[in-house]
């Protein structure tokens, strides 16, 4: 009973991500299902486990591979967390001893395992998105749970399965891809993955601006940016771009550096105002 309420935050996840590869070893349906609903039972017991621990001791941390946040992966379950666990569960662990019927109307018999195996997929990678704390691994729930739903769509009998799950395949590719984007962005601005370290680090960082070096003076930009820092209590952020637009230039009649010589101004600009910030003598 130790060993299960230690690993319980992580237990709920691996259950179903590793029993589903055993209905494609099976490779029956009815079996499959037989297993398939065993392990929706089993996992809902887990989440029952799982809530009743955190209710009593409070939000838990599950450092994976012993590997502690920020750097390695961190499940972190709070009461709202557990709740959906809870939710996600209870509808599997009903809705899997009634798929049979559905399945076997709708789904070639040859491919009865396979929509099983799909099935627990899903409700390992909702599952999940619950607990995780780590924002890209939330990213491989998301696409762990998405994949298995488009297989369940393409599996139907109906000639139009196929079309179905590529139109979805093509959305959820795109809304994922905004996702990581996303995510890059946050990366490049806090270094980190981790939700609750990024909490900390973004109130930091939220007032950043961007400033087209050709376009301004470093002095007065330094002068401005100080005022800004001050102004927000050192919450200013400084993105600098060397400019590409030709016509950006033209506004301010200035002519368009070539690349190399773009850069070189960038960083001989950087130097002027970091100089002009910590050093007390005079800046030549």
């Amino acid at each position: 009973m130790t060993f299960l309420v230690e690993h319980i935050s992580v237990l709920v996840v691996i259950v179903p991500l590793m029993a589903a590869p055993l209905c494609v070893l099976v490779r029956h349906g009815a079996v499959s299902w037989g297993w398939a609903t065993a392990v929706s039972i089993v996992n809902f017991l887990f989440s029952i486990v799982l809530i009743q621990h955190v209710m009593a001791n409070g939000t838990i941390e599950y450092a994976l591979g012993d590997w502690e946040g920020p750097w390695g992966i961190v499940y972190r379950v709070d009461e709202v967390g557990a709740l959906v666990v809870l939710i996600i569960t209870a509808i599997a662990a009903i809705a899997m001893p009634y798929a049979k019927e559905s399945i076997e109307r709708e789904i070639p018999k040859e491919r009865h395992y396979l929509a099983y195996c799909m099935m627990l997929l899903c409700i390992a990678g909702l599952i999940g998105m619950a607990v995780t704390g780590d924002a890209f691994n939330l990213f491989v729930f998301l696409e762990v749970s998405s994949l298995a739903t488009y297989v369940l769509i393409a599996l139907g009998g109906d000639r139009r399965a196929l079309s179905a799950a590529l139109r979805y395949l093509i959305l959820g590719t795109v809304g994922a891809t905004f996702y990581v984007i996303g995510l890059g962005m946050i990366y490049m601005m806090t270094g980190s993955l981790n939700m609750t370290d990024i909490a900390t680090l973004l109130p930091a960082v939220q007032n950043t601006g961007t400033i087209h070096v050709a376009l301004i003076n470093p002095v007065l930009a330094a002068k401005q940016l100080m005022s800004a820092d001050h102004a927000g209590r050192g919450r200013v952020g400084l993105n600098m771009v060397a400019g590409w637009n030709i016509g950006e230039h033209a506004m301010f009649g200035i002519e368009i550096r070539e690349h190399d010589r773009r850069y070189a101004y960038l960083e001989e600009w950087l130097d002027i105002v970091e100089g002009l910030w910590t050093r007390e003598e005079p800046l030549d």
